[in-house]
């Protein structure tokens, strides 16, 4: 694990130098833009929190060696992440923790020392969201690099609107840091030449010619931005998982999941949803947590169904990058349109329903 750990550490220290160097030699935002790193731009780290790290018993010489030479040096303070030594990056925790007020997230009433990142997933920024979650004039939507790096070989986790994230697992050879490092320098010539999704694409472009035939990789990236950047993409995420929008819970969890086993739910459209009960777990990717639960109740404009509209409509502006969800099933119709469907509890109660299923799967698209 310490390797998979130390590989995670060199793709960020390298995307971070990378970066710095395209600041110092361009002057304009769309010359100097570069993938970022989700996580710490600076670390502090005390010599009691440091000695705290000595005391775990699995570390090297080498390790030990550096984490005494920072104790005696008085910790470290606002130390450039990048310019951090690897032992400590891979041994001391505080080097990965969030903290109230920090300038790369803006999660608030933060325990001191209770959250870290995971070291082992990387979260690679794409341009587009500025602090504060305001969308900038420009951006590079993650479904669009990823889509990329899937067609070299590289396969991410998950994708949220400007992120990507990668496993870096045990099992990983050192050095393809480098290689994720150098698809994203290529990934980034590719735009600033405006090159033809042809070649970039080549695939999409053959499964859907006459949508991104004579498009380019600029045009596709500023179509896309615009359109999250339009529907306010980043208001209806917040809003689907807010406090204030909270749906109403009619069935306990589980009496509303058995509505689906025992055959007692309707499939039907978002735009019926209203005042329908839920009776599946709906999870969207982004972020991959449940905008409903078996059991509550879609209200009359219930934020999860607007959010869930945004994902229905994209998929038909963009076909090929159709979105990762569980618990609803695109249907195409007659006339080409995706339409989004799920199961709800029947109108007759657990007894009840029409029963309209999709086949054993019940996770098919109908193209």
């Amino acid at each position: 694990m310490d390797d998979a750990v130390r590989e995670s550490v060199a793709l960020r220290k390298q995307i971070e130098r990378y970066r710095d160097e395209l600041s110092a030699v361009h002057t304009t935002a769309r010359r100097q833009w570069f993938f970022d790193i989700f996580g710490p731009h600076t670390v502090t780290i005390t010599p009691e929190q440091l000695d705290v790290a000595l005391g775990a018993p699995e570390l090297t010489p080498e390790t030990r060696a550096s984490i005494g030479r920072a104790i005696a040096g008085g910790g470290l303070t606002r130390v450039r992440w990048s310019e951090v030594d690897d032992d400590l990056l891979a041994s001391v925790p505080e080097c990965w923790m969030f903290d109230e007020g920090d300038d790369w997230h803006d999660l608030n009433g933060l325990v001191p020392g209770y959250i870290m990142l995971d070291p082992t997933k990387c979260s690679i920024t794409t341009p587009g969201i500025r602090q504060g979650r305001a969308f900038d004039e420009w951006g590079m939507p993650a479904a669009i690099p990823a889509a990329i790096l899937r067609s070299k070989g590289i396969v991410n986790e998950k994708t949220s609107f400007y992120t990507i994230l990668l496993l870096v697992t045990a099992a990983i050879e050192r050095g393809k840091s480098a290689t994720v490092l150098s698809e994203l320098v290529e990934i980034k010539r590719l735009y600033d030449e405006a090159a033809s999704l042809s070649e970039v694409l080549p695939e999409l472009v053959a499964s859907y010619p006459e949508r991104y035939g004579a498009m380019t990789l600029t045009e596709l990236r500023d179509e896309m931005h615009q359109f999250l950047r339009d529907r306010h993409a980043d208001v209806l995420q917040r809003a689907a998982f807010n406090a204030e929008h909270e749906p109403e819970l009619v069935l306990p969890p589980a009496q509303g999941h058995a509505q689906l086993l025992g055959d007692a739910v309707d499939l039907i459209p978002l735009e019926e949803l209203s005042g329908r009960i839920a009776a599946t777990l709906i999870v969207v990717y982004p972020p991959g947590i449940a905008v409903m639960v078996p059991g509550e109740r879609f209200a009359e404009g219930s934020a999860a169904t607007a959010y869930l509209r945004l994902f229905e409509e994209s998929d038909n502006l963009f076909p090929g990058f159709e979105s990762e969800m569980q618990g609803v099933f695109p249907r195409r119709g007659d006339n080409g349109q995706i339409r989004y469907f799920t199961y709800v509890a029947g109108e007759e109660g657990a007894t009840g329903g029409t029963n309209k299923r999709m086949g054993s799967s019940g996770n098919d698209r109908a193209d």
